[in-house]
């Protein structure tokens, strides 16, 4: 192959094998490093802090270059790995990636959406070909217990242990960092320092460890007891955010002055966080620190258990009405009617929970994870779900109705308007569906993604499109209206009042436009991405962007009122309610904020990132989830338990 400057082609290989980066980040195919040779032939690295980097060039490799010079900028070109096509001749590739692994502290494997698809000539699926490069770096990694990062690119999801083959099960159960196109310098600021943590703490590690063969001296998280409080084997991995549970240690361990109860009910809180008991809740990984002292739990530094942090302007422990537990995370937002909570689940499950007591009334079943949200009409509860179904079932009873087949992923959430369900899937069509039948209308077909839920307004449907544009259609015929064209993704969902569309984009922006032709009115430019959804009350414009902030804008002008920083992106979609503003953050906590100023009224810690699930608010209460994988009920006016 030719050498490349930076950006420019790779090696040609079938994935992300592991090679010293050298300045130019190329190395001749049959001009193997000094390095490299080391590490084939069994050498012991000479530098602890080592990074693998464990990728496959269809799906990761525009990403995996960028965050390999990142990685270098930061820890230098010795410390970070990637890209072993120089095997020499008559060498057992396979022990050789098994050395190069057993080497490096840490191993970042970038997961694509079709990582666990992905099929070879005779059609079999990569991963489950023992001889495929990646299968071989991750497997070498998980059973030399070195930390393994999954790392979803571009809005892939975690495997669930049941799409994977022998010998990478454990990969499910690792938490894992996001890494986006679009939201690339936040997600990648957010992963070097968690890894500056973990490469600080091996040196340590490793300048008190005895000399050792290289695949014992990476394994201090081998020490660390597994399994404890495990949930069932289809619960996904959490995702890493700021303050977040961190990657590649073992299972949480319940403090001493907490107690394991069952999953699938609200949990009993008491006055102070530590009589609470919890029902399947894995608690602080700092506890395993202290325990263990392992390598890989450094890294988990994250807040601790719901209510560690108290609530602004309450002298009483921070204390949800109620709390329940599914088995996974919610990335789904909660519909309420007629008394009962309805919200979907990476467990596969959509529940409905007693709205007062917490109790689940019933769950249904579904072939995939719900982070759609649903909306209940007519006696109906509608949602879409990653089975690339759209699902109708009764309210009263969970009972199936009818499903519609679209051709992938689900997760933009149904608008039922006059006996028709409007809904997009990630096979580039947005759906018009009826609402009794399940029949489809019509169908109107983008040129990518429809993550953004339809907005139905006199006659029109406004929704947002990973082809960057925003479309208006006729809702009874699917015909384009208008489309107006952004700079990036637009995976936010339009707010509409009057003659005025408002809509985020991942181009940092929110972009006011004409109803009826779809004429710019005006932008106002964040310093992230906006995938909140904007909402309208009294003229002003509440929005989140991933740059952390609350906005508060004119929405005849886009002006500034107010801003309110928390820790981390906000993804979900802010409600007004009795003057207060609420918005959840993937700083783990649901904020209370004055509609007017911006003020902090209250906040409350979850045990995770609140991510597209977004509050809302009846009868006294603030329902939202979280990807700690509970759904959390709170008192609207304090924040805690009344």
């Amino acid at each position: 192959m030719t050498g490349g400057t930076h950006g420019g082609n790779w090696q040609e290989r079938e994935t992300g094998c592991l090679s010293p980066l050298v300045s130019s980040r190329m190395l001749a195919r049959d001009e193997p490093s000094v390095s490299q040779v080391e590490v084939m032939a069994g050498a012991t690295p000479a530098a602890s802090g080592r990074i693998f980097l464990s990728y496959r060039r269809e799906e990761t490799e525009h990403l995996a270059g960028r965050l390999a010079d990142r990685l270098v900028e930061r820890f230098g070109e010795s410390q970070v790995f990637m890209d072993i096509d120089s095997i020499p001749p008559g060498v057992d590739f396979a022990e050789a990636i098994q050395r190069a692994v057993s080497g490096c502290d840490v191993l970042l494997a970038l997961i694509g959406r079709q990582w666990t698809t992905l099929v070879d000539e005779q059609g079999r699926r990569r991963i489950d070909d023992p001889d495929d490069f990646v299968v071989l770096e991750v497997r070498a990694a998980l059973d030399r217990n070195i930390p393994v990062i999954p790392v979803l690119v571009d809005g892939a999801v975690m495997p669930q242990r049941r799409e994977l083959p022998r010998g990478l099960e454990q990969l499910s159960r690792r938490n894992a960092a996001r890494l986006d196109a679009v939201s690339f310098r936040l997600n990648v600021g957010w992963l070097l320092k968690h890894l500056e943590k973990m490469l600080s703490a091996s040196e340590d590690a490793t300048a008190q460890a005895s000399t050792g063969p290289p695949q014992q001296r990476f394994t201090s998280s081998s020490t660390v007891p597994r399994s404890v409080a495990a949930g069932p084997e289809e619960r996904r991995a959490s995702v890493i955010e700021p303050e977040a549970a961190r990657p590649g240690a073992a299972e949480k361990l319940p403090q001493p002055d907490q107690q394991m109860t069952d999953t699938g009910s609200a949990a009993d809180v008491g006055s102070h966080p530590s009589d609470w008991r919890l029902r399947g809740v894995p608690v602080d990984r700092r506890t395993v620190l202290r325990l263990a002292g392992s390598v890989a739990a450094v890294l988990v530094t994250g807040a601790g258990a719901w209510g560690a942090s108290r609530l602004v302007d309450s002298d009483s422990a921070s204390r949800p009405r109620w709390v329940f537990e599914t088995g996974g995370e919610v990335y789904s937002s909660p519909e309420v009617a007629d008394g009962v909570v309805y919200i979907g689940s990476v467990d596969h499950n959509l529940y409905a929970i007693d709205a007062v007591t917490g109790k689940e009334r019933w769950r249904y079943r579904t072939g995939g994870a719900v982070t759609s949200s649903p909306i209940i009409t007519n006696g109906l509860v509608y949602f879409g779900c990653n089975d690339f179904r759209i699902h109708a079932v009764t309210a009263a009873t969970g009972t199936a109705r009818w499903t519609f087949a679209t051709g992938a992923v689900v997760h933009s959430s149904p608008a039922v308007v006059q006996g028709i369900v409007y809904v997009g899937s990630r096979d580039h069509n947005l759906y018009a569906i009826d609402a009794v039948t399940g029949k489809e209308r019509w169908r109107f077909t983008g040129k990518d993604w429809f993550n953004s839920s339809p907005t139905v307004v006199d006659g029109k449907v406004y929704v947002g499109c990973r082809d960057k544009n925003v479309y208006a259609l006729d809702a009874s015929t699917g015909k384009q209206r208008w489309r107006y064209t952004t700079s990036s993704t637009v995976d936010s969902s339009a707010a509409v009042s009057g003659d005025t569309v408002w809509i985020g984009s991942d181009d940092h922006s929110v972009y006011a436009l004409n109803a009826e032709t779809g004429t710019w009115v005006w932008q106002f430019t964040a310093e992230n991405g906006v995938v909140s959804t904007p909402r309208i009350v009294d003229d002003i414009l509440y929005v989140g962007s991933d740059d952390g902030n609350l906005y508060a804008l004119d929405a005849a002008t886009g002006r500034m009122r107010w801003r309110h920083a928390t820790g981390n992106g906000i993804r979900s979609s802010p409600i007004v309610a009795a003057g207060l503003v609420y918005i959840g953050s993937r700083d783990r906590y649901v904020y209370a904020l004055d509609e007017m100023t911006g003020e902090q009224r209250w906040r409350f810690a979850t045990q995770g990132p609140v991510d597209d699930s977004s509050p809302v608010v009846t009868g006294g209460l603030v329902y939202i989830g979280s990807l700690d994988h509970r759904v959390y009920a709170l008192d609207a006016a304090r924040g805690v338990r009344s």
